[in-house]
């Protein structure tokens, strides 16, 4: 028994996931069906997978440094050794100025001259540039060598930070808190802050090294120096553009915020430098707001929705400061649109994030996005999303309501297909598709349905490997639509004719050919032949063939496959029935 007052001992997530199976019978159950894992262990794989990645980032980054600064090291300290012997005494220049002193002292002796300067600890001259040649190779040498000996240091203390603390005793959710205090230290302590300067330290050795290099070449040759500062100089510009612009950039989109003519793409030179130029640019923009804030008495209460172009913390806050200007114009250049886009370009062939970009691709939010990317990259297409947005139904009870929701609902399946069909043209090249195969058809059929479009592209079927994806009235279904577009003498392509063709072949193949389809495609094709034959009487049929477009000479072959089909499966069908008779 409990003494009055006292606390229950504390039951850690294992313990009272128990407890609570024993008080409820539900739980019970359900937990018996499936085991939920401990709470806390997903979120110490979650802690552990984010110090891991950090770990890695900073690792990656200090290995490079350690590998320059070492091999540049070496380079300057061959310099360092050279310049050394420059301000040094040489012995041999000390003994020819004591031999000259000497006779200058026996000279005087026969020949007196009371004013004579004589000096007794003749020392040979060093100039200002050999000193500073010095100067600059050595402190080149000593900070190439500090960022070796501080990225040691980092990459232990880096190690010890990811060490995982199954060693240390007490709860295993105690570990969580030990990951946390790890990363106050460290951030505290401004380990990530060196880790940030080690480069800046080494731009500085490789600034001074250069220094040195230009004022050693000015004392030899002039040509050799006038060639080795005009390389210098470019190479130490384009560091310092690089590091100036994403600082400009900032300020830019803050002071013309609509303007789509002055946007450009974002600043990608973000490195510690450019944090730093940054920093000390938005210093009068933050003193002047402090000002006004003290002057004024408003409160400095920031808001979290508003971005303050001279207060970012970090290059995140810079990514979404310039994520946000693009957004707002009219024709935006970065959106989850097109990051949509841009991940289908290289990965729709995977068929789960397939799945998922079809979803994201069906996202009302983004379908502005992707029809103006269509218009953009592919002016066939954005065709058909042009005339789908033109398009009204006419067979609609209350035209007033109904109109607008059904062109709205045509002109997103109109997009939505095309940009499948678009992310998907690179990949299959002309081949039956594979990508989302099932969800294109349908669409494809539905789009059909409400206006027949011929710059809408049929999926072709592959007679083999979809034809148990395709049933019979669908595939009667997709003819019924094709030759609708073909006997209304629209504009059809290779797409139609391939879709044709397969489905003949499928319907081939099948124990019982409907002998209806094939009289369907033979209709339809007869007929635009007819309608697209040239006048033989008015010029040479040498010249017909010659200007023949490959698309007629396509159909003609596709309606004599046909035939020959046809009539092959009626005569099989036929002795099938007498097989079956007799």
């Amino acid at each position: 028994m409990e003494a009055p007052g006292s606390q229950p001992p504390l039951q850690d997530a294992d313990t009272k996931t128990t407890t609570a199976q024993m008080q409820c019978p539900c739980i019970t159950s359900h937990v018996g069906m499936k085991e939920e894992k401990n709470p806390w262990e997903t979120c110490l794989e979650y802690a552990k997978g984010h110090v891991d990645g950090e770990i890695a980032l900073w690792k990656d980054e200090v290995d490079k440094l350690l590998l320059f600064a070492t091999f540049f090291a070496g380079v300057a300290g061959t310099f360092a050794v050279e310049s050394y012997h420059t301000v040094r005494q040489d012995p041999t220049k000390t003994t020819a100025l004591l031999l000259g002193t000497l006779i200058t002292i026996q000279l005087n002796a026969t020949t007196p001259q009371p004013n004579l300067p004589i000096d007794l600890d003749p020392m040979a001259p060093v100039t200002a540039s050999a000193r500073r040649i010095n100067i600059y190779n050595f402190l080149s040498l000593i900070l190439s060598l500090s960022v070796v000996m501080a990225g040691i240091l980092c990459h232990q203390w880096l190690r010890e930070y990811g060490q995982d603390p199954h060693g240390i005793p007490g709860p295993r959710h105690e570990h969580l808190g030990i990951r946390y205090m790890r990363s106050e230290g460290m951030r505290k302590w401004g380990v990530f802050r060196i880790l940030k300067i080690l480069p800046l330290i080494l731009l500085l050795s490789l600034l001074l090294f250069f220094a040195g290099l230009i004022e050693l070449l000015l004392g030899i040759d002039h040509a050799a120096t006038v060639v080795a500062s005009t390389v210098i100089g470019i190479t130490t510009s384009f560091m310092l553009i690089t590091t100036i612009l994403p600082a400009f950039q900032s300020f830019w989109v803050y002071l013309f915020p609509n303007s789509s003519r002055l946007r450009f793409c974002e600043v990608p030179f973000k490195s510690p430098q450019a944090w730093i130029c940054y920093r000390i640019s938005a210093t009068p923009g933050r003193v002047i707001k402090w000002a006004k804030a003290r002057l004024l008495k408003e409160s400095r209460t920031a808001d979290p929705t508003v971005i303050d172009v001279f207060d970012l913390q970090t290059w995140s806050g810079f990514d979404w400061l310039v994520y946000n200007s693009h957004s707002r114009l009219p024709s935006p250049s970065a959106n989850a649109g097109y990051g949509v886009h841009w991940l289908g370009q290289m990965y729709l062939q995977e068929r789960e994030l397939a799945r998922a970009l079809y979803k994201c691709i069906r996202d009302s939010s983004i379908l502005e996005s992707l029809r103006l990317i269509i218009t953009q990259r592919d002016k066939r297409r954005a065709s058909s999303i042009d005339e789908a947005s033109r398009w009204s139904p006419s067979d609609v009870e209350n035209p007033e309501t109904e109109t607008e929701t059904a062109t709205q609902t045509h002109l997103s399946d109109v997009v939505i297909f095309q940009t499948l069909a678009h992310l998907a043209e690179k990949i299959e090249r002309g081949h039956p598709p594979t990508i989302l195969f099932e969800e294109r058809l349908d669409l494809y059929l539905k789009i059909n349905e409400a206006c027949p479009d011929p710059n809408i592209d049929c999926p072709l079927i592959n007679d083999m490997d979809q034809k148990g994806l395709v049933p019979h009235e669908t595939r009667k279904t997709l003819v019924q639509h094709i030759t609708k577009v073909i006997s209304e003498d629209l504009d059809i392509n290779h797409s139609h004719l391939g879709a044709l063709d397969h489905i003949v072949a499928l319907e081939f193949e099948s124990e019982a050919p409907d002998l209806q389809i094939f009289d369907d495609v033979l209709q339809a094709l007869r007929g635009w032949i007819d309608r697209k034959e040239w006048n033989d009487d008015e010029e040479s049929v040498q010249k017909n063939r010659a200007t023949k477009s490959k698309l007629q000479t396509d159909t003609i072959a596709l309606y004599n496959r046909t035939h020959v089909r046809r009539r092959l499966a009626a005569i099989r069908r036929s002795m099938k029935r007498n097989d079956s008779s007799g």
